[in-house]
């Protein structure tokens, strides 16, 4: 998919390719790119990928954005050790 401005830009282009896939898949549930981008954050702080890795990979200027899905993913941790 080739992105120019008239086309409304990344964001959009990014949005109806969610969108499309979100209908062709059948998924219910509200999907955004900031939920997919929150989702790839959380996911690879769970796996262990450094905080400043992930900090790259996501664009942000500063890590204390970024440190947002550490908490997350050790949220999930816990609540994961509490099934045991």
């Amino acid at each position: 998919m080739t992105t120019t401005l008239t086309q409304g830009g990344p964001y959009i282009d990014l949005k109806s390719t969610l969108l499309l896939a979100k209908k062709r898949a059948g998924i219910t549930k509200r999907i955004t790119p900031h939920v997919f981008c929150l989702a790839f954050g959380v996911h690879s702080a769970e796996k262990g990928i450094h905080l400043r890795s992930i900090q790259e990979m996501m664009g942000h200027s500063t890590s204390q954005v970024t440190e947002i899905y550490t908490r997350l993913a050790t949220e999930h941790l816990l609540k994961e050790i509490d099934k045991f």
